[in-house]
């Protein structure tokens, strides 16, 4: 097991990489690995759902030179009066067909939580970031 401090201590050679190599775009078979809630709006009164997909293609693997790669998806969600989310007509219809595509839509009792560790197909697409960084999103899944 290594400590912070052997980690501080050691010694290393050769240069870093300075550029992040993305998952490419296209549909890919992933797994949800974690799922996150996170405030945004300047009185931080509106949520998004953070889900990270671990992508299970060995294509994407060597492309990227990662072990693991993964790709995030992000999802507004409506919250109501009450500070619920918002199961109305027309409210959370992202995260509807999130859910309809790991086949956990139904009228059961439902949590965040269930989502991780669930499958689908995700289609990545590439954003430009501020410094001309390329970042890989989600921008649309389906069932498997």
């Amino acid at each position: 097991m290594f400590s912070a401090d052997d980690i501080l201590d050691a010694e290393v050679s050769g240069a870093n990489s300075t550029e992040y190599v993305p998952v490419p775009e296209g549909e890919y078979p992933a797994s949800v690995s974690k799922v996150g809630l996170k405030a945004v709006g300047q009185d931080k009164d509106m949520y998004v759902l953070e889900v990270s997909w671990s992508v299970d293609d060995e294509g994407v693997t060597e492309a990227t030179g990662i072990d693991k790669p993964t790709v995030r998806q992000s999802v507004f969600l409506d919250i109501n009066e009450q500070g619920r989310l918002d199961t109305s007509k027309g409210k959370n219809v992202n995260l509807g067909k999130l859910r309809e595509a790991v086949g956990q839509n139904g009228p059961d009792a439902w949590k965040f939580e269930m989502l991780e560790g669930a499958s689908a197909q995700v289609m990545v697409n590439h954003r430009s970031g501020q410094n001309g960084e390329v970042y890989a999103e989600v921008k649309r899944v389906s069932a498997l």
